[in-house]
């Protein structure tokens, strides 16, 4: 079975370096790791990785278009509440291009929160809780191990 690839979709830079940082301690490879710091370039690096496992934060800004809206991605951001959104956008748009994609929602937000109430019943994988926990992340690794 070819080697999971991971997308770290993340604007905190500190977070992103603790996802990435445990993902190669638990034997993942440096290729195998992309990150985006907005929605829109969290979309380009999907288009262009085609990744297993995405870690998704759900607030995090739309950035700017890289390409025009059409009926892609960017046409899901005209109906999007709040430029803070970009994270709940770009996860939607993942999970109906890829519905066995494993999406692991990253959130400072509660359990409750409708957006990850949302992507929960959609199909996501996890939910992981801001602060993240290092013990929790390798959990969560040695899980997704288990399951490839």
């Amino acid at each position: 079975m070819p080697t999971p690839r991971f997308l770290i979709v993340e604007d905190s830079p500190v977070v992103r370096l603790a996802i990435r940082q445990t993902l190669k301690s638990g034997g993942v490879a440096d290729e195998a790791i992309a990150e985006a710091e907005t929605a829109s370039k969290a979309i380009e690096r999907f288009e262009q990785d085609h990744p297993d496992v995405v870690f998704a934060d759900i607030t995090l800004p739309l950035g700017t278009p890289v390409r025009s809206a059409g009926d892609g991605f960017f046409g899901f951001l005209a109906a999007s509440p709040s430029p803070l959104d970009g994270g709940l956008e770009a996860a939607r748009y993942m999970m109906a291009r890829k519905p066995q994609l494993k999406l692991i929602v990253c959130s400072g937000n509660p359990p409750d929160d409708p957006r990850v109430r949302e992507l929960v019943k959609a199909g996501a994988y996890h939910v992981l809780t801001k602060p993240l926990q290092p013990s929790e992340l390798r959990k969560l690794l040695a899980r997704l191990r288990d399951e490839t």
